[in-house]
């Protein structure tokens, strides 16, 4: 095994990362109807609709906010919330862009805001407005309209994000620690300094979730093969699964996405997965340019924000590779598209949204 990893671990680690991907593949060959699509869409946005009064009244009547704002969710069911109301805003924003906004888009798309709110869901209000110019963008047929949207629709929405972060987020959560603000600062951090990524001497510990590239790339630059190929799938395993954390687990308190794929399988590794999200991402393009109807357009357009949060911007704050809920809808959808549009050379099919 790489750098003498125990084969267990390795084994397990290597299918938390291919498990989803090979469901792609299934779900490709199995040829998705778009009944099924459809219905499977309903029932997502079914769940994060019940979400919406049941974490208002945990909130208003028992106090409840934070990690435990959902009970049908569980514990810490927060973290699937946020993945939901990410992907339900990106069908949202799509679909009143192609078909026109109306006076429940914008209700529905502010009670998304008020679940991140409740959950404090940092990851979701710092990625939203990337994710919805994205999806505006690759909504729009006409250049033009892209032109004026990336002059006016950025900048005003880029405001009224930051007012709703700094006012009210930090109203709601005045009594604990307001850590929207904390990661406001490292955010702007990389743009004063990139390098920071590389440097454990410029971070501290609370910044191990978003510069945890930092510690890893410490770790790995004793040996030339650990930079090439990591320390082994399953060296940054919590131990929850076979009892034993991995070889580098306590280097670092919490690690995002892209640090623990750097540190478990190297620069080989990360570059081969996000070739594969590139080439998926190059698919959507593709359905997006060449769809006909307006609902496989509002689909398309959809998740090419999704992917933007999948591949980029949830990476940077989480473990959203490994966990359920972002990736079985993720491929589900683009298992559909990929078999309607680019699989077979049969006419485009029309998906309920």
């Amino acid at each position: 095994m790489i750098n003498g990893a125990d084969i267990l671990p390795s084994f397990g680690s290597i299918i938390l990362y291919t498990r989803y991907p090979l469901l792609f593949i299934a779900l490709v060959n199995m040829d998705l109807k778009e009944k099924v699509i459809g219905k499977f869409i309903l029932l997502f946005l079914l769940l994060i609709i019940l979400q919406i009064p049941e974490c208002t009244l945990r909130y208003l009547l028992g106090g409840v906010y934070g990690d435990h704002i959902s009970w049908s969710l569980g514990p810490w069911g927060q973290f699937d919330l946020g993945i939901y109301a990410m992907y339900t805003l990106c069908l949202s924003v799509a679909n009143g862009v192609v078909k026109g906004f109306k006076i429940m888009h914008l209700i529905f798309i502010g009670f998304l805001f008020i679940l991140a709110l409740l959950g404090e869901i940092k990851a979701f209000l710092l990625a939203s407005p990337i994710v919805v110019i994205i999806t505006i963008y690759f909504s729009l047929r006409q250049k033009k309209a892209k032109g004026r949207l990336l002059a006016v629709v950025l900048p005003l929405l880029s405001v009224v994000i930051l007012y709703y972060a700094i006012h009210v987020w930090g109203y709601v959560h005045r009594e604990s620690s307001d850590m929207l603000a904390v990661y406001f600062e490292k955010v702007t951090q990389i743009f004063k300094n990139p390098t920071i990524f590389f440097h454990t001497e410029e971070v501290d510990a609370t910044s191990s979730r978003i510069f945890g590239s930092a510690y890893i790339w410490g770790y790995l630059r004793r040996d030339w093969k650990m930079i090439l190929f990591g320390a082994g799938p399953g060296s940054l395993l919590a131990g929850n699964f076979l009892g034993n954390p991995g070889k580098i687990f306590d280097v670092v308190p919490y690690l995002n996405q892209l640090s623990v794929t750097l540190g478990e399988t190297g620069v080989v590794g990360l570059v081969i997965y996000l070739w594969m999200l590139i080439n998926i991402f190059r698919k959507i393009i593709f359905v997006n340019k060449t769809a006909l109807s307006d609902k496989n357009h509002i689909l398309s357009a959809a998740l090419i924000g999704m992917w933007f949060f999948y591949t980029i911007l949830g990476p940077i704050y989480d473990l959203v590779w490994r966990h359920d809920s972002p990736n079985f809808i993720f491929y589900v959808l683009i298992a559909y598209l990929y078999s309607s549009f680019v699989y077979k050379t049969n006419s485009p099919k029309n998906v309920p949204v």
